[in-house]
């Protein structure tokens, strides 16, 4: 099985991490040899004192890591099957099993009904699984001379210990979305991903606070000392008092970080002449949203840049803030530019029906940008203001395709157009690998002309941590153009009704597969190689 290894070291003394990516052997992990048995061809038979009960965690001791050589897999004379099943009774599909097997592992990932097989040499081996966010099982099996194929054992998966913590201001209002990261600190940090893309940690996690700023870190060994660390790579706005906590044993008390916000700001945002409040502004690129005007954020280092559309920027370079300054009750002015106009879009659908929510935007890769949302509109008229000269919009709705149009500007008026949206409802897709793990790769979409539209993808959960992805967009050309997927389990947008094909990409040569949208009605399409 050929795996994308991620390997984490810890430098304890200097509290510093170097994350390596490779595609071969992974560096030998420290190990704990008083409390680690190995169990290969030949050897004797090991303590049963030893053993470790196969429906816990390694119960503090060193985790017995998979060893991966890409280049020479193990090559065993039988097959042994068996189970992984989660601690509820419930089968646990797509976990990895591993079987160390002298200085290499025979590995695999669990199936349907969470079954498992690995080819085994004779001898007798540790059989260990693990899955995201548990604890890893394990157990003993024996492979007698002459076998092919055997039971083995059925691994059960629990939860492992935890580390629970919250991330909050000093005022007690919690901070969601805030990355929190451990490792062990016994040297056995180790991460990859599996040919189906599931992200296997041993002795780490990284999490991110929900909306009571609240974490927990899984899948950790008891009684291993974890280093913790509230992360704000994701929150540069945000200032972490203690920001690193050494020594933390799972399931020891709640692991709290305190945070303060690193230069805020607070106020509203008015047209200089008329002293009415801006909906849409930004500060300093951050894209914001008020109906009052009203702000309250964080800004880096240097002037603060204020920007509405149909508007002159202004800098406020005395907002050039230390770390941990603050300033409330501003009031920012905006004039307007000279020679704006106005356009009044009203959006319908292919029935002549308004629509009631959507946005009107610039076309993507367009630069400045801006997007506007509209709700409950039953006449499906909205006005947009701070136009200048001829241009190209975007208008889009939730079960429709999207729709560009052009309008000229006349200064001091208003234009009108009506957009229609063809109706499209989503289409639900799975694509599945090989082994049955969700698919990886390049997928195209093509019409009935062979010519490629324009679609979205929206990823069935967020994808990366540093970078959250939702969805991806895929414009529309002569030939059709090939999205990169990082698991294909999401939905198909903004495709009008009709007859389409997608292709596949497994190992580059397409699966062609039709499918077709329809008007209202969301369909799921499922591929398998």
């Amino acid at each position: 099985m050929r795996i994308a290894i991620l390997l984490l070291l810890a430098l304890a003394a200097a509290g510093v991490f170097w994350l390596v990516m490779f595609d071969a052997t992974p560096l030998d992990p420290a190990r704990d040899e008083a409390s680690t048995t190995e169990a290969t061809v030949g050897s004797p038979e090991p303590d049963p004192a030893e053993a470790v009960d196969v429906t816990g965690p390694d119960r503090a001791r060193a985790e017995a890591l998979p060893t991966i050589d890409a280049d020479e897999p193990v090559v065993g004379s039988c097959v042994v099957q068996g189970t992984v099943r989660h601690a509820g009774g419930g089968p646990a599909v797509r976990a990895y099993v591993w079987a160390p097997v002298g200085e290499r592992s025979a590995d695999a990932e669990s199936g349907d009904g969470g079954r498992y097989e690995l080819s085994l040499p004779t001898g007798r081996f540790d059989v260990l699984a693990r899955t995201a966010g548990t604890g890893t099982a394990r157990a003993t099996v024996e492979v007698p001379p002459g076998a092919t194929r055997i039971d083995g054992p059925t691994l059960t998966l629990d939860r492992g210990a935890q580390i629970v913590g919250r991330v909050f201001e000093d005022d007690g209002t919690p901070i969601e979305s805030f990355r929190v990261r451990c490792a062990a600190e016994d040297g056995s940090a180790l991460e990859f991903f599996t040919d189906s893309g599931t992200h296997m940690r041993f002795g780490s996690d990284d999490v991110l606070t929900d909306a009571n700023g609240t974490f927990v870190l899984k899948g950790l060994a008891e009684g291993v000392p974890h280093t913790v660390w509230a992360d704000a790579s994701l929150r540069p706005d945000l200032i972490v008092d203690h920001d690193q906590l050494e020594g933390i044993i799972p399931g020891s008390g709640s692991v709290q970080f305190i945070v303060k916000a690193s230069r805020a700001i607070e106020g509203r945002v008015v047209d200089a002449d008329t002293n009415e409040p801006l909906r849409w502004f930004t500060i300093s690129g951050q894209r914001l949203e008020d109906e009052k005007g009203h702000f309250e954020t964080t800004v880096s280092r240097g002037p603060v840049k204020f920007e509405a559309l149909g508007f002159d920027p202004l800098v406020r370079k005395d907002l050039d803030l230390k770390e941990g300054e603050s300033r409330r009750g501003l009031v920012v002015k905006l004039r307007k530019k000279d020679g704006t106009g106005a356009v009044a879009v009203t959006v319908v659908d292919d029935g002549g029906r308004p629509l009631d929510s959507f946005e009107v935007r610039t076309p993507l890769g367009t630069f400045p940008s801006w997007s506007r949302k509209f709700d409950e509109r039953k006449d499906g008229l909205a006005t947009i203001k701070g136009l200048t000269g001829p241009t190209t919009l975007a208008a889009s709705a939730a079960g429709h395709a999207d729709a560009e149009f052009s309008v000229e500007i006349i200064a001091g008026e208003t234009s009108e157009r009506t957009v229609t949206l063809a109706r499209g409802a989503a289409v639900r897709l799975r694509v599945l690998s090989a082994d049955g793990g969700p698919f990886e790769g390049d997928v195209a979409v093509a019409d009935t002309t062979g010519a490629g539209p324009k679609w979205r993808f929206a990823y069935a959960k967020p994808r990366g941590t540093l970078i959250r992805v939702t969805e991806v967009h895929v414009p529309a050309g002569e030939a059709p153009s090939r999205a990169s997927l990082s698991t294909a389990e999401g939905r198909i947008l903004a495709l009008p009704a009709g007859r389409y094909v997608l292709s596949v990409y497994y190992e580059q040569q397409p699966k062609p597969v039709p499918f077709e949208v329809f008007a209202e009605t969301e369909v799921d399409l499922i591929v398998r190689p």
